[in-house]
């Protein structure tokens, strides 16, 4: 039987959807994501360093520091554009500002598995048609020429409804952040599962 200690470390970098902006402590989806794995006995350890506001270029300066603080980690999770996208940052720079990300991470931690979540963009918040299709499009391109996995968008069934939403109509309030959390969860459980039931099957040297 395994154990169900963690073993295994994830990197979550990413904004305020991974910081929990506007929910108290314990209430952030990383920290959702947390107890599911425990009560699935995945030996995973969550560490999120989601920060509110923060750009793709802006993690890309933190990421150092991060894989310096965390040598052993197995997984990076990418979750970042939105504010860059707000900001109308050209969606060349911020695919480059990922990519970035991408190479130094397996550069520090060449065995990683690195997930990229896909996100949009939409009106009010971004108007121009064109800027929204090829912001989309750059998780695609990323994820194609870099070989990372790109995991769904896990608010589709969030932002239209405003019940689910702080009043600022970004950010999901506790119940949306609970199927936020469970959004991203079904796609990244599946891979997850995978590679720790490999790990465990694999024999170990004497």
């Amino acid at each position: 039987m395994r154990s169900s200690a963690p073993d295994k470390q994830i990197l979550l970098l990413g904004n305020s959807l991974f910081e929990g902006y506007g929910l108290f402590r314990g209430q952030e989806a990383p920290a959702l994501m947390q107890q599911k794995m425990i009560s699935a006995n995945l030996p995973y350890k969550i560490i999120n360093a989601g920060l509110s506001g923060d750009t793709s270029a802006g993690a890309l300066q933190r990421l150092p520091d991060l894989l310096d603080q965390h040598q052993d980690l197995d997984a990076l999770v990418i979750e970042l554009g939105s504010n860059d996208a707000v900001m109308g940052v050209p969606p060349s720079q911020i695919q480059s500002n990922i990519e970035d990300i991408i190479r130094l991470a397996r550069r520090v931690h060449p065995p990683i598995t690195i997930y990229l979540f896909q996100l949009k963009i939409w009106p009010p918040f971004v108007m121009d048609r064109d800027y929204i299709r090829q912001y989309k499009q750059i998780y695609i391109d990323v994820a194609r020429s870099r070989s990372v996995i790109l995991l769904p968008f896990f608010m589709d069934n969030i932002i239209r409804r405003p019940e689910l939403l702080q009043s600022d109509q970004i950010h999901p309030n506790a119940k949306g952040t609970q199927i936020m959390a469970e959004n991203m969860w079904q796609a990244l459980q599946p891979y997850l599962k995978r590679d720790s039931y490999q790990q465990a099957s694999e024999p170990k040297n004497e």
